[in-house]
């Protein structure tokens, strides 16, 4: 594996099992199996990055002993968009997170992404679809209280290489009816961060502030 460590396995089907905790998390390491992902380096590719810092975070807040936490894949297998939001809608999360490593835009892009859901919604006019709205405002609003945060505490491992909060269409958000972000975490096109997210000390930096987010954001819940 890329970032070694002494990890907790979880087996069994995510899709099939059912957890309403307030303090349940999912996370999404993106790719697996025959998608790998974008290429770090020789032997390293996205889905061995995401699937490592997952279960690093997933370590980190199990042992306080106040969350659940579940990954959409932990092992290498294919792992479709249908399945992994499944997993969202089945396990009703308190929170969702997807983790990616960014691409692109030019060998001088680096640093951090977070992705919300978009705010745009469709005029509705009868009560049903009102309320509904008003459920999908408050769960954007939830997300980005979350981004908010873990921008902050990801400022730790990339000085002065945040790249914001950005609202953007998702296939792994739409429509999910929890506070979700999708979090860029390096860009393997940039030489320093692509060395940088392959080092295990930088990985469970990583995890440190996602998972030190996580517990920032239910404290700010009243949970």
């Amino acid at each position: 594996m890329v970032i070694a460590s002494a990890l907790l396995v979880f087996s069994g089907s995510v899709c099939a099992e059912e957890v309403t905790s307030a303090f349940t998390v999912i996370i999404d390491p993106a790719h697996g199996g025959s998608d790998e992902g974008v290429v770090l380096s020789r032997g390293v590719t996205e889905k061995e990055v995401t699937v490592d810092i997952a279960r690093l975070i997933r370590r980190d807040l199990e042992k306080t002993g106040k969350y659940h936490v579940v990954l959409t894949r932990d092992s290498d297998r294919d792992t479709s968009i249908f399945e992994r939001r499944s997993a969202v809608k089945k396990g009703k999360p308190a929170l969702f997170i997807s983790i990616h490593v960014n691409a692109g835009f030019g060998s001088d892009a680096s640093g951090y992404e977070i992705y919300v859901a978009g705010r745009e919604m469709p005029p509705n006019e009868n009560a049903g679809a009102i309320a509904g709205d008003m459920m999908r405002t408050e769960t954007i609003n939830e997300s980005v209280r979350f981004a908010r945060i873990v921008q902050r505490n990801l400022n730790e491992v990339f000085p002065r290489e945040g790249r914001g909060i950005r609202s953007a269409p998702a296939a792994i958000l739409d429509g999910l009816a929890v506070p979700g972000v999708v979090l860029e975490l390096g860009f393997a096109t940039n030489a320093a961060n692509r060395k940088k997210v392959q080092e295990e000390e930088a990985g469970d930096a990583i995890a440190r502030q996602v998972s030190a987010s996580i517990r920032e954001y239910f404290a700010g819940s009243g949970e």
